[in-house]
């Protein structure tokens, strides 16, 4: 080892060694010695910085994805100049660093990388175009131009995919960021995909017809809030060719097959029909049963109509759209609507100013036009404003798409806009919540009712899970100016939990007595296949409680039923004890728990998890993991790892 007190000692000592072989020149070896010193430190040191400079660029473009993703067009410029500067600053060392063969695939390197600035910056043009034409180019007879955007973009991603591919090449050479590369070049190569099979969609000389279904979250169906209208969206090479608003009713009086609604539903409606479709939590199921009925029905069957999709926007959505258009002037109902009274009025106007033989929601045919046509004339901040309005609604579970097409289908699930119920597969372990209220004749005051959510659960030291759900609901109204607003919450409230739950006690639900409306026996009806198998997993639950329930099971979810219906100005709770999943009780084990919301309501949320004793979460540094959100998004989920004290 050498001496670093005496750094001469050892030169001498080699000095000598050499004069018995050799004639040594002191002065040339030396500062050969020295020479070759410099260039290792020297390229030591440039390879940090390269390394330092690479991960900047590296987390510039996951950056840049990101941006992209959330529709951010400044942050995609931002992305890119931060990685033109790391490039600038990284270039003149990788050139001195390739006199190195390990090194030598730098330069190369950053050759690609500068490919990958220019076409990034033609995505990001085009995506400002998509951005601030893309509504108008669907409304205004420009699809094609519209379509081609798309194509464009998609043979830019194409390109990225390559020089991702060679990328990945060259930093196998370097050892460094090989896997981080080929992340980023699968990303690519999904959104490259889905690309496609949306321009496959549009790009057809087919008309496509999609049901657009505007949702009232003042009146909760486990789907969403009850669709009292619907829209026919008809989409011809990328253009919205037409748009006609109905109401929901209308094609079920054409309907000639007779159905025997839900046990639930019997006392206010003889038969079922597209109307009442939304039963299911899962949209998808919903969607795929509104087709079904609405493609029965003689106005549509008459004519061999067939749908393509549904997209269901609630309230909320067009209540943002307003704040951002500002109000509409509707003079034939000598009506003004913005964000704070568009819901009250189009409800006044719909229940008690109806004209006998008119379509009740003939108001409607007036709004959309007008508020289409509103959106066309946003500045560029506003239709940038907007699309973050459809993101933030996507997320809120507002906006859900479902496509018989099924690439389709799976880009809007696996983006998570398509409404799913989360899949429960053979290897979960961990626990799984979703409350679904189904307002019943309740009008419209799910709207003035609050919902909080706390379940308190336990790992017992046999490692089952013990849950305590209470949901705490308070009905605001009673002194509204509209009768509808001041009704009782009728509410048939279900808890949906993991197959394997047992309900122990419940307190709060009560039963109801079902009169039905028709004679199903000698009527001339009949059942529907998908609501007979959720029919006929239902019974009646004998358990030692001060309440009501009933069992089903469904969508591989165990599920618990009561009625919970609220006076205007009460605040009551409804408690549930039962047992969850099982968790193996070992150090490292991996434990998740999973809240699904439903489309429209909006609750607090309270969760606190204890483990056993000898045990505590990794997460929370505690034997108890507690979290709590007075906003829910879509999906909650949450991973813990239980770990031994």
């Amino acid at each position: 080892m050498v001496d670093i007190r005496r750094p001469g000692s050892l030169a001498r000592g080699a000095a000598r060694s050499q004069k018995s072989r050799s004639r040594w020149e002191p002065r040339k070896h030396l500062g050969v010695i020295a020479l070759f010193l410099v260039l290792i430190l020297a390229s030591v040191f440039t390879a940090l910085r390269v390394r330092e400079s690479a991960l900047g660029i590296y987390n510039g473009f996951k950056g840049l994805l990101n941006d992209a993703r959330n529709f951010s067009s400044s942050g995609v410029n931002n992305s890119l100049n931060s990685i033109e500067q790391d490039l600038n600053s990284i270039d003149q060392r990788a050139r001195f660093l390739s006199l190195i063969p390990k090194l030598q695939a730098i330069p190369e390197a950053i050759g690609d990388l500068r490919e990958v600035i220019s076409t990034v910056a033609n995505l990001s043009n085009t995506f400002n175009v998509l951005q601030s034409e893309g509504l108008s180019m669907a409304f205004s007879g420009r699809g094609e131009e519209l379509i081609n955007a798309l194509k464009t973009t998609k043979l830019d991603l194409g390109r990225l995919a390559e020089i991702g591919q060679r990328l990945r090449e060259r930093t196998q050479e370097l050892g460094l960021y090989e896997e981080e590369i080929g992340s980023i070049g699968g990303t690519l190569a999904d959104l490259n995909k889905d690309l496609g099979v949306l321009i496959d969609f549009l790009d057809t000389d087919r008309e496509q017809r999609v049901v657009l279904l505007f949702e009232n979250h003042s009146e909760l169906r486990p789907s969403g809030g009850f669709a009292g209208s619907y829209g026919e969206l008809v989409l011809s090479r990328g253009n919205i060719k037409s748009l006609e608003v109905n109401d929901i009713y209308y094609p079920d009086r054409f309907l000639s097959k007779k159905v025997i609604p839900p046990p639930q539903l019997q006392g206010i409606t003889p038969g079922w029909g597209a109307r009442d479709t939304n039963w299911f939590f899962d949209f998808a199921d919903s969607s795929k049963k509104l087709l079904e009925y609405l493609e029965a029905s003689d106005i549509y069957s008459d004519q061999d109509i067939v749908f393509d999709g549904v997209i269901a926007l609630n309230v909320r959505v067009v209540e943002d759209i307003l704040r951002l258009t500002g109000p509409l002037a509707i003079p034939e109902y000598d009506l003004s609507l913005d964000a704070s009274n568009f819901l009250r009025e189009v409800q006044e106007e719909v229940e008690t100013k109806q004209t006998p033989g008119q379509n009740p929601k003939k108001i409607l045919q007036s709004v959309v036009p007008l508020l289409i046509d509103s959106l066309g004339r946003l500045d560029s901040n506003g239709k940038a404003a907007l699309l973050n309005v459809f993101a933030s609604r996507v997320k809120n579970k507002d906006i859900k798409l479902y496509f018989r097409n099924g690439e389709l289908e799976n880009l809007v699930s696996n983006a998570g806009v398509g409404g799913r119920d989360y899949d429960l597969d053979q290897e979960f372990v961990g626990d799984y919540l979703a409350v679904v209220n189904a307002n019943v004749a309740g009008g419209k005051t799910d709207v003035l009712v609050d919902q909080k959510i706390t379940l308190e659960s336990r790992v017992d030291p046999s490692g089952m899970v013990q849950n305590n759900l209470i949901i705490t609901r308070t009905h605001h109204g009673g002194n509204e100016p509209e009768s509808f607003y001041n009704k009782v919450n009728q509410d048939f409230l279900r808890v949906f939990v993991v197959p394997s739950a047992e309900l122990k006690f419940i307190q709060g639900g009560v039963s109801k007595k079902l009169e039905p409306l028709a004679n199903y026996a000698w009527g001339g009806y009949v059942r529907d296949n998908d609501l007979s198998e959720l029919e006929n997993s239902r019974t009646l639950l004998a358990i030692p409680a001060d309440g009501y329930a009933e069992e089903y099971f469904y969508s591989g979810k165990r599920i618990f039923g009561t009625w919970f219906n609220l006076q205007p100005g009460e605040s009551r709770s409804l408690t549930l004890r039962y047992t969850g999943g099982r968790l193996p009780l070992k150090d490292g084990q991996r434990y998740k728990f999973v809240l699904d919301k439903q489309s429209g309501s909006e609750a607090t949320f309270d969760y606190t998890l204890t483990a056993p004793d000898e045990f505590r979460w990794a997460e929370s540094a505690s034997q108890t993991f507690s979290f709590r959100t007075n906003t829910l998004l879509s999906r909650v989920e949450i991973d813990l790892t239980l770990r031994k004290k």
